[in-house]
C-alpha cells in the first residue's frame, strides 16, 4: 500500500465487531477511495486471507457481505470484480437551533420524517430526567420518529419533554407533525437556547435493524437539551445518523 501500512493494521481482534464486519469496512473504503476501481478483479480469497491474517471463513462472509451490498460481482468458477462505489447520502450538518430543529437536512430537502410514536412513559427514565433537571422518577412524554431520504430510513430521533409542564401531550400528539408548532401553538412555549452534544458512536442490534445496516456500524449521535424562558430545560432530544453509508458536508461562509 503507499501508505505503508498491512492490510491487519485495519482490523482489530480485540474489537468486539465480529471479524468480517471489520474486513468489510476496510474493503468498501478501499472501493470507495478508488484503490480498487469498478471493473477491477479482486486478489483471490486466499491472498484476501493471508494479507488480513483471517481465516478463509472469515474472508468469505466479508465478500459475501460486500456482495449483499451490490459493491462486488461474484460467480463461480471466476474471480471476484468490483461492480460499484459505495452510494453515499450526502446531508447538510447543521445542529438543532431555536431557529430550526432539523439537525440535517439534505440540499433537495428530501429529509422527511415518518413514524411517529408518542407515548407517556409509565417507567422511569434516569438519562432523559437528569438532562432535563428532573427528579428520576419525574412523568415524561416520549416521542419516536424516523428520518427519510429518498425512502431510506436514515436517522432515529427520540424526545422527552417533562409531563407535568406539558399535559395531555401524548393524547393531543404533535400538532401537524411538528414539535415546534405544538410547543408554541398548544403550550405557548418557544425553545430560547440549544445545548448540542455531538458523538461517534456504533450502532445497538435494534437501531442497526431500523437503519438497516450491519450491527456495529458507525453513526452520529446528537444529543440536544432545548431551553425555554429563564434557562429551564423543556425537551431532551437524541438522534441518531447512519454513518455507514452516509457523508455529513458542513459548509461554513465568512460573516460580513
Amino acid at each position: 500500500m503507499a501508505d505503508g501500512y498491512a492490510f491487519q493494521d485495519f482490523i482489530d481482534r480485540d474489537s468486539p465487531i465480529p471479524l468480517y464486519l471489520q474486513v468489510s469496512a476496510d474493503m468498501t473504503r478501499r472501493i470507495a477511495e478508488e484503490e480498487w476501481r469498478v471493473g477491477d478483479q479482486l486478489l483471490p480469497e486466499n491472498t484476501l486471507a493471508e494479507l488480513y491474517q483471517i481465516s478463509r471463513i472469515t474472508t468469505r462472509q466479508a465478500l459475501a457481505q460486500l456482495e449483499r451490498d451490490g459493491l462486488i460481482s461474484r460467480k463461480r468458477g471466476e474471480r471476484t470484480v468490483v461492480q460499484a462505489r459505495p452510494q453515499y447520502i450526502v446531508q447538510e450538518l447543521q445542529f438543532p437551533s431555536p431557529e430550526g430543529r432539523r439537525p440535517i437536512v439534505n440540499p433537495a430537502e428530501q429529509i422527511t420524517s415518518a413514524n411517529v410514536r408518542i407515548v407517556g412513559l409509565t417507567a422511569p427514565d434516569r438519562r432523559a430526567a437528569r438532562m432535563l433537571q428532573l427528579p428520576e422518577d419525574a412523568p415524561l412524554v416520549y416521542l419516536e420518529r424516523y428520518f427519510q431520504n429518498c425512502g431510506k430510513v436514515v436517522g432515529i430521533n427520540r424526545a422527552w419533554f417533562p409531563g407535568e409542564r406539558f399535559p395531555d401531550l401524548a393524547e393531543r400528539g404533535l400538532l401537524r407533525q411538528s414539535i415546534s408548532a405544538t410547543l408554541q401553538e398548544v403550550y405557548q412555549t418557544e425553545t430560547e437556547a440549544v445545548e448540542n452534544f455531538i458523538a461517534a458512536i456504533t450502532l445497538d442490534a435494534r437501531c442497526a435493524r431500523i437503519l438497516d445496516v450491519p450491527y456495529g456500524s458507525p453513526a452520529l449521535r446528537i444529543d440536544s437539551v432545548h431551553f425555554g424562558v429563564r434557562h429551564i430545560p423543556i425537551e431532551f432530544a437524541s438522534t441518531i445518523w447512519n454513518g455507514a453509508n452516509a457523508q455529513f458536508r458542513l459548509m461554513v461562509s465568512r460573516e460580513d
